[in-house]
């Protein structure tokens, strides 16, 4: 037999051996896509290392939020291939359903320790600690994610969000560009930069940046809010208010806006009237947006100079003293938060948060509080009741 049939024949072996791969792989492909539930179940039992049929499950299960099984999945998956940084992220999803987001950033701790260079971990943890409240370290970790891969437009617009809070403007307006240049469409950054300006008082560049996002994202409230607020706070010339009253109008209308952004454009629609000391246009947008939200001690204490100018002395007065309220009962959560962050582990200042927010009817906070004790296993038993409780009550708010 010749060298050149011989080359041949092994080339043409190769070729089979390949091609019974590639189906066998596209069989497994299929099978893993169709398979039941029940049966990736089975599957996971009797060949717990086999990570695609864990992995498979885990999705599965969290599409099903059946987080329990998801978790469990997901780590068996980790402990057959503990290489694979999709497993360590599935696994952190899936725990964080079922113990909060301590739990996640946990398994995202040891995921790095094996990946140091995963940016997805390091992303998922700062938004983690974002969402605790802690942007210091959430600014921290995004800056690592964008280091290892800086094509992410999300990483670059969590380190705008936190350093805007941090103060750390021109960090942040270049991440707020660095996405808008990522993402061209997106308005979110193009605000981002506008928000910056306007700390910085650099009203000539804030407001054509928030006309620019009022255009990209025309049924967004935000973009509005943010143009119409820099456009009062700037205004020279009554051209000014109009325009701002123009902007907010189609928020005004009838339509299923979030109550929020309703009593916000309603604020600044009283305020541009107010500012021209037109008394009586102003009166019925600030007190349908007192109605909507009486905890906005903005709106009241705007109250009390309309009321004033309208010469309803009595009217007035009340303004004031809800105005004092609010402010007495938002000192009040200051120092409680103050106390937290000085006493992480005290349950019971936690508990006292929860409860001051939940006199007023601020349930979303209320939920939040408890959430933070059950991530952060502090007094996370009583939060799981009172979570309970609080469902019971107000189930629609509490999800």
């Amino acid at each position: 037999m010749t060298r050149r049939r011989i080359l041949l024949i092994l080339l043409g072996v190769t070729v089979l051996v390949a091609g019974g791969l590639r189906i066998r792989q596209t069989m497994r492909q299929n099978y893993l896509a169709t398979a039941s539930f029940d049966r990736l179940l089975e599957n996971s039992r009797t060949s717990p290392a086999d990570a695609g049929v864990q992995m498979t499950l885990a999705r599965r299960a969290i599409e099903q939020k059946r987080y329990d099984v998801a978790a469990t999945a997901a780590e068996k998956a980790v402990r057959a291939e503990p290489q694979d940084p999709e497993a360590w992220l599935l696994w952190a999803k899936a725990t964080g359903f079922v113990g909060g987001g301590g739990a996640a950033d946990l398994v995202l701790k040891e995921c790095l320790k094996v990946h140091p260079a995963c940016a997805p971990a390091l992303f998922e943890r700062a938004k983690i600690a974002q969402g605790n409240g802690d942007y210091p370290t959430a600014f921290d970790l995004a800056e690592q994610a964008a280091r290892i891969d800086a094509r992410q437009p999300d990483y670059w617009r969590l380190i705008g969000d936190t350093g805007l809070l941090l103060r750390h403007l021109d960090t942040a307006r270049d991440a707020f560009r660095k996405a808008a240049e990522l993402t061209p469409d997106d308005w979110q950054p193009v605000v981002g930069m506008g928000r910056v300006e306007e700390l910085q008082k650099q009203y000539a560049e804030a407001i054509p940046r928030y006309r620019d996002a009022v255009r990209l994202a025309p049924l967004q409230p935000e973009p509005r809010l943010y143009l119409a607020n820099a456009l009062i706070d700037s205004a020279t010339t009554p051209a000014a208010y109009e325009e701002a009253r123009q902007i907010l109008a189609p928020l005004l209308q009838p339509s299923d806006l979030a109550p929020a952004w309703r009593v916000m454009a309603l604020r600044y629609q009283g305020e541009t009237y107010r500012k021209e000391r037109k008394w009586s246009q102003a009166l019925p947008f600030l007190e349908e947006g007192a109605r909507g939200n009486p905890g906005d001690e903005e709106i009241h204490f705007l109250l009390i100079s309309v009321y004033r100018g309208l010469g309803r002395q009595k009217e007035a007065a009340l303004a004031v003293a809800r105005h004092r309220e609010i402010i007495a009962y938002k000192s009040e959560i200051r120092t409680l938060r103050s106390q937290v962050d000085a006493h992480p582990q005290d349950a019971a200042l936690r508990i006292k948060l929860a409860r001051l927010y939940e006199s007023r009817g601020n349930i979303r906070d209320t939920v939040g509080v408890y959430r933070q004790m059950i991530d952060r296993n502090v007094g996370a038993d009583t939060a799981r009741a009172a979570l309970e409780a609080l469902r019971k009550r107000y189930a629609d708010a509490a999800r």
